[in-house]
């Protein structure tokens, strides 16, 4: 140990002696005057260049910022290709894509279920004595009843106007059948139920049926405002007594009808699914370029400590004289 000591303290009086017989300081002998040397030639310069040499861009936080809202983690990657961002922004919009995708696909097989279900297919029902055979939704159904309520009379709403069902099987179509009180006389069970006798005659409008009809007011003066509100079930029907009406909002009126409702409503689930993965996917954009501007930020302020610093130490020979130098090697 005390040798180790002793020489500690020779090697410190030699570079003192070795100092003061150069008659040079300590920033003499670490950066000599370049001035009092003269001009430095090509190779001098190339030590002066290579003592510390960072090969670091400044990244751009509006950049990083536009690459993440096209595509989310390209900022990141852009700025630092290493943090999580970079990885999972992506992971995620392939997700949200392929859900999109997924709902719309299970939206659209729902919405084909529904469609066979209303007038795609031919089913064969038993009503009492009678067969049907035939769609569940019977637009000439729906136009029998539509010219009787329409000839009840001319002062009340039930007219062209209020009546527009598509004669094409569109989105409207198949929207209204389902949404709309005033086209629940097409479907099949409802048909069969409230405008046919048991023979399948046809007798809504005819004499002795008049009060199948359930009405809001019956006052002359009034007439202009009332609305149909139910009907009798013609089996049931006891002209004169007090009647058991039905309304078109209840599920007993047309079970087809109901089943129909609940077939949109799920296609209808499956469509707002994906309508939530769309709002999502604008989540990820916004999100991954808000912290893309962080990453930037970040990477930027804290670059130094984020790298591998090495410095080297060495003696350089220039002018015959042994001169020591710094140099640092960064890695990134």
């Amino acid at each position: 140990m005390k040798k180790i000591l002793v020489m500690v303290i020779m090697c410190m009086m030699f570079m003192l002696v070795f100092a003061k017989s150069n008659k040079q300081n300590v920033d003499d002998m670490l950066f000599e005057d370049v001035q009092s040397k003269g001009s430095i030639t090509s190779q001098d310069s190339t030590h002066y260049d290579d003592i510390i040499k960072v090969n670091f861009e400044k990244k751009n936080a509006r950049k990083a910022m536009l690459f993440s809202m096209l595509i989310p983690g390209a900022g990141q990657f852009y700025a630092d290709k290493g943090v999580w961002g970079t990885y999972v922004f992506p992971v995620i919009e392939v997700g949200l894509i392929g859900g999109i995708l997924y709902y719309n696909s299970r939206g659209n097989d729902k919405t084909d279920d529904y469609e066979k279900y209303a007038n795609g297919e031919t089913i064969t029902e038993q009503y009492g004595t009678i067969s049907y055979t035939g769609p569940r939704y019977n637009r000439n159904y729906q136009s029998s009843v539509e010219n009787v309520l329409m000839n009840v009379s001319v002062n009340d709403i039930y007219d062209n106007d209020f009546f527009r069902l598509d004669a094409s099987n569109s989105q409207h179509f198949y929207e209204d059948i389902g949404k709309y009180n005033k086209y629940i006389y097409g479907w099949a069970d409802w048909y069969y139920s409230f405008a046919t006798d048991a023979a399948g005659a046809f007798v809504l409008g005819t004499d002795g049926y008049e009060g199948v009809w359930s009405w809001s007011n019956n006052d002359p003066q009034l007439i202009h405002e009332r609305r149909l509100i139910g009907n009798a079930r013609i089996a049931d029907y006891v002209p004169g007594a007090t009647n058991d009406y039905i309304s078109a909002d209840l599920p007993s009126a047309s079970p087809m009808r109901t089943q129909y409702i609940s077939m949109r409503r799920d296609a209808e689930k499956e469509y707002s699914k994906a309508s939530l993965m769309t709002i999502g996917i604008a989540f990820n954009h916004i999100i991954s370029a808000v912290d893309a501007v962080r990453v930037t930020s970040k990477k930027n302020r804290y670059f130094l400590s984020d790298n591998n610093i090495k410095f080297n130490y060495y003696a350089d020979l220039r002018d015959c004289k042994f001169t020591p130098m710094l140099g640092m090697n960064w890695t990134f």
